[in-house]
């Protein structure tokens, strides 16, 4: 069989994972290839194989990647690219003359517009291709793509590559949506990201019909995980109410939970009860399990946040002693996270099939404890997390201390999936940080509105039901007291800036419209004409319905993007109202968007207002199932300030939200000649 080379596009994401699972993977369908050229942080990786059919089979698990492609060109230039295209095998195919086909066109680390995407597929039309154009159910796609490469700070004139090739699968990233922890029945203050927990099945090789252990299995995400790929879990944990369902909820605004939450609940959603062996309440710090009992795979998230206590069994006292009781509640002590990791490895040693992986979370400290050992273990793979002198000196610390012949081992950490967890966490007892830099790095390189936190974006809103509750992600209880005090603001404003003396008509744009629950509960009450901008056109069909007597005062709606959002010649605001949506736009789009808007807001009675979370600290905080990102106080002021024509009125602070929740503030903004007081 004769070898054809392909492309696998992945996300900008978790770079340092990308060939860790990809190599597993490899190892899992036991592909041979050859690398056409060597892996780099490129989205992409081109290889050569004779085997097409493992190759999909393999690209279909992972959660890294995007879309398969056959690759047929790659060249530096167009009139390069252009010849080495006409004369490539593939071309010549006859099931392309005549079936119906689409050509996709990406950019990665520019933003070009829909006209010039429209310009580069009419430049193709060299290509023997004379079926029909259709974009909706063709029998072959074709995908064009331009790479100027990473450093959004410094994009080049023209692309450094330009690849051609044909769609031929697409990976499990899609299906990470039906498993949102937003719509999942059970979860716990550190439940993990869906992404996550399919990568570390995919790391540790998870299979069909292999038996699954978490020893600290909280609310199940990673067992949840591993019954997707065919195994059968078990798990463990010593807190009871949790397990069964009666510790205190996890979810904004929840006062109860409901009697059925349970890790079985979880699997019974998915329809994977029939994977669920049983969940244990014990304790991991003794024996729990047979020692001739062996596992396919340990996966677990250790406790070590100050979000989720660390307990074991015992007490304190010299001469300890049972009373016999119906119901005994053992006494607990603070498990120390040097004991959890040394027992961790001790069972692992005796639990875990020779040649298996275990696979689990640790919080890195830059002074690493040197108890942290076992004697049979020894590193198999470490992910560079800081300096490199750290990782190296961290990794010959683990190779001194992990000796085992057979057993092989993964602790791995990384600043993108440290943030993550920091953003539950808030912060980490062994001096965990958040690399700011590094998260300010991934934002900018996200620099058009097709990257993959908007595509993320796009499929989690596409599921999301066009209702108050699917708008407030279940949060009802928050819309009350959001809309009392935007009420409260405008009146403020209003008053402020004499707007109710004036005589013209008074409008409002709202941005992230949504279904219109802004508009109904907020602007239609201060305002005579009301445009929306919202790119979900299910939401733009429902807020004519759900606005009702309200719809009239509706004069424009665009169906749009905030990035691509183009405003009407000669159509001035008095308002631009923004809320829980520029999480969604980088820093760079989001001051594009605030300069288009400084343009058509009245001169001298128009502002902005943006009301959104607030980070605690000047940390980030991203929201993996949907790219939402949270920004601090202080970096929303930043890229304020970076408007030039634009200034911060005043700031207020929403009021009378649960304790829960983080701040949200409302930023008001208007011109700098603005007469408007502090």
């Amino acid at each position: 069989m004769s070898r054809k080379r392909y492309l696998m596009r992945f996300v900008n994401e978790l770079l340092d994972f990308r060939l860790l699972e990809f190599n597993s993977l490899v190892e899992m369908f036991k592909l041979e290839f050859e690398f056409l050229e060597p892996p780099s942080n490129k989205p992409y990786l081109l290889l050569e194989t004779t085997d097409e059919c493992k190759l999909i089979q393999m690209f279909q698990r992972s959660v890294l990647g995007i879309n398969l492609y056959e690759f047929w060109a790659c060249e530096t230039n167009l009139n390069s690219f252009k010849q080495k295209l006409q004369i490539c095998d593939q071309i010549l195919d006859e099931r392309y003359a005549k079936s119906k086909f689409r050509i996709d066109v990406e950019s990665f680390g520019k933003k070009i517009s829909l006209q010039s995407k429209i310009d580069k597929i009419e430049q193709l039309d060299f290509l023997p291709f004379h079926g029909p154009i259709d974009l909706k159910n063709p029998d072959f796609i074709f995908h064009y793509m331009e790479y100027f490469g990473l450093d959004g700070n410094n994009v080049p004139e023209y692309p450094i590559q330009i690849i051609f090739g044909r769609w031929i699968a697409e990976s499990h990233r899609k299906s990470l949506a039906k498993y949102s922890l937003k719509h999942r029945k059970f979860i716990a203050n550190t439940s993990m990201d869906p992404t996550l927990s399919f990568l570390m099945c995919n790391i540790a090789g998870i299979e069909n019909n292999d038996i699954v252990y978490d020893p600290f299995v909280g609310s199940g995400s990673l067992l949840v995980s591993a019954a997707n790929f065919g195994a059968f879990v078990l798990g463990t944990d010593i807190d009871y109410l949790l397990l069964h369902g009666s510790a205190k909820p996890s979810r904004f605004g929840v006062k109860h939970r409901d009697q059925d939450e349970s890790v079985r609940a979880n699997l019974k959603q998915y329809g994977l009860e029939d994977r669920y062996l049983d969940v244990i309440t014990g304790d991991s710090s003794q024996p729990l399990i047979r020692n001739d009992f062996q596992f396919d795979a340990i996966i677990t998230d250790p406790p070590y946040g100050k979000r989720e206590s660390r307990q074991r069994v015992g007490t304190l006292k010299a001469n300890p002693s049972i009373p016999i009781e119906a119901t005994h509640y053992p006494s607990k002590l603070e498990y120390q996270i040097d004991d959890i990791y040394n027992d961790l490895l001790r069972f692992a040693a005796k639990n875990l099939k020779v040649g298996k992986i275990i696979l689990f979370w640790a919080p890195y400290s830059r002074k690493p404890d040197d108890q942290n050992h076992h004697p049979r273990l020894k590193t198999y793979s470490l992910i560079q997390t800081k300096t490199d002198a750290d990782v190296q000196n961290l990794s010959e610390l683990f190779r001194e201390k992990f000796q085992h012949n057979s057993l092989k081992f993964i602790g791995f950490a990384e600043q993108q999936l440290t943030y993550f967890r920091n953003s539950l966490c808030e912060d980490f007892s062994n001096g965990m940080e958040n690399n700011l830099s590094s998260i300010e790095n991934h934002l900018s390189s996200i620099s058009n509105a097709e990257s993959e936190y908007c595509r993320k974006s796009k499929q989690y809103w596409e599921n999301v039901s066009p209702t108050v509750s699917g708008m407030l992600g279940g949060c009802t209880s928050v819309h009350n007291d959001d809309v009392r005090e935007s009420n409260r603001l405008l009146r403020n404003i209003f008053k402020k800036l004499s707007l109710n003396n004036l005589k013209t008509p008074l409008r409002a744009l709202d941005c992230g419209s949504g279904i219109g629950r802004v508009t109904k509960f907020v602007l239609s009450k201060h305002f005579d004409e009301i445009d929306l901008l919202d790119r979900s056109v299910k939401f733009m069909a429902k807020a004519k319905e759900y606005l009702n007597e309200d719809y009239g005062k509706i004069r424009n709606e665009f169906v749009q993007s905030m990035q691509e959002f183009e405003p009407l010649q000669d159509r001035y605001y008095h308002c631009v109202w923004s809320q829980w949506v520029i999480g969604y736009l980088t820093d760079e789009d989001l001051k594009i968007f605030l300069s288009k808007c400084s343009k058509i807001i009245d001169p001298d009675h128009g502002f902005i207002v943006i009301k959104d979370n607030v980070a605690k600290t000047d940390k980030f905080i991203l929201d993996e199932s949907d790219g939402f990102v949270t920004r601090s106080e202080k970096k929303f002021k930043e890229i304020f300030n970076q408007v030039d024509s634009l200034e911060v009125k005043f700031i207020y602070e929403q009021k009378r939200l649960p304790k829960s929740l983080l701040p949200v503030k409302m930023f008001v903004l208007k011109h700098k000649k603005s007469p408007c007081s502090s």
